[in-house]
């Protein structure tokens, strides 16, 4: 800002170039009080505003959530003989979806048609991949009809919106086909195709499969962190531990730092496998690493110890957390409740279940899980009387 301040006192006057550049930065950043402030000096100063100027500012108000204001600077460029083009619909389609407005964000669709504005790869991307977040693959497929048709060619980060799509919808078939679909139509996958089918996988507990498909990655592709954590993930949901510190040790050696996440995964596979106290060398892993454990590492350490009935190692690990300043969730409270019920010390469980509410403040009230452990539990010892109350 201060070296276009700067300009006209060197005696260069700040083009129209220069100014969208500077709009262009501060919409970046955030700053977008900033980019509205130097859009109206622009129009104060008789600058040329032309659509590229626009663009950029609609845009930096759909990032912003400033839709209304958007559509309203549409409206203006208008009156002003500018006409939009795909770019600004799509930026508006983007910043509804964004928002999770998908109905609002496909009424542009027909005003582009009435407008002869045609939607391009970026437009259909866009549409797609938020109905393929919502579940909705259907409609998501319909539309890919529709821009094939239409004689637009879908990319790779098309078929990546469906694949995530069908994983969330666990239709792996689908997700299997139209990966091997892609090669047929000249579409190279790319890595986030591979992650893709790869979580997909893992989440469907086929892990050998996925191991098949990271194996058979083209060298090209290299693989991150997010990778090896499904994979690190998978194998330890489905009592693989040994093949997942096998393959955390590779990433290591791959020189990919593991995350909060891949130790949650590992601490999640032990604990599930009787061997808690197994996890005190990976909790002091994270620390000299730098990453701390969070109410996830603890939860799993909790269900563990649970699980196996070590039930003071399980109490200790819920102070302890406190200790260190991590807030326990309902989850954590949760599995105490429940186990402390298995146990007929329901009195002790109800304790919890009060200490819960009092935490209500910071975001964690009861579930209805909570409810449902607490009434089963009574139950259980007949107290009927104290679970109908």
């Amino acid at each position: 800002m201060e070296l276009f301040g700067e300009m006209p006192c060197k005696g260069v006057e700040p083009t129209i170039v220069n100014f969208t550049s500077l709009l262009g930065g501060l919409c970046q950043v955030g700053r977008i009080t900033d980019a509205q402030c130097l859009f109206n000096e622009m129009a104060r100063k008789s600058v040329p505003i032309d659509v590229v100027s626009y663009n950029t500012m609609i845009s930096g108000l759909c990032d912003s959530g400033c839709l209304k204001e958007a559509e309203n600077l549409v409206n203006d460029m208008e009156q002003k003989g500018i006409s939009p083009n795909v770019i600004t619909y799509s930026s508006l389609i983007h910043g509804y979806c964004n928002f999770g407005m998908l109905e609002e964000a496909c009424r542009f669709l027909p005003e582009m048609m009435v407008r002869r504005i045609a939607p391009d790869v970026v437009t259909f991307n866009i549409l797609i991949g938020a109905l393929c977040k919502l579940g909705k693959t259907k409609d998501a497929n319909q539309l890919l009809v529709i821009m094939i048709q239409g004689g637009i060619k879908p990319d790779a980060i098309t078929y990546k919106a469906l694949l995530e799509g069908y994983c969330l919808e666990e239709k792996m078939d689908e997700t299997i086909n139209l990966f091997h679909s892609m090669s047929t139509i000249g579409i190279e996958a790319n890595f986030s195709c591979y992650v893709a089918l790869i979580n997909g996988y893992c989440k469907s507990g086929r892990v050998e499969e996925a191991m098949k498909v990271f194996k058979e990655t083209p060298t090209g592709l290299k693989h991150t962190v997010i990778t090896y954590n499904a994979l690190v993930d998978g194998l330890c949901k489905t009592g693989r531990v040994d093949a997942a510190l096998d393959l955390l040790k590779d990433m290591i050696n791959q020189g990919i730092s593991p995350d909060v996440f891949t130790y949650n995964s590992i601490i999640y596979g032990l604990c599930n496998s009787g061997l808690c106290r197994k996890t005190v060398d990976f909790l002091n892993e994270m620390v000299e690493g730098g990453i701390s454990p969070n109410v996830v590492s603890y939860n799993h350490l909790i269900y563990g110890h649970c699980k196996f009935r070590q039930w003071e190692e399980a109490f200790g690990c819920f102070l302890k957390m406190q200790q260190q300043g991590i807030i326990p969730n309902v989850t954590s409270f949760n599995i105490l409740m429940s186990a402390l019920c298995r146990k007929g010390n329901v009195r002790e469980a109800h304790s919890l279940f009060m200490k819960m509410i009092r935490l209500g403040s910071l975001g964690e009230e009861p579930s209805s899980v909570s409810y449902n452990t607490l009434l089963h539990g009574y139950c259980l010892v007949d107290d009927v009387d104290l679970a109908a109350m």
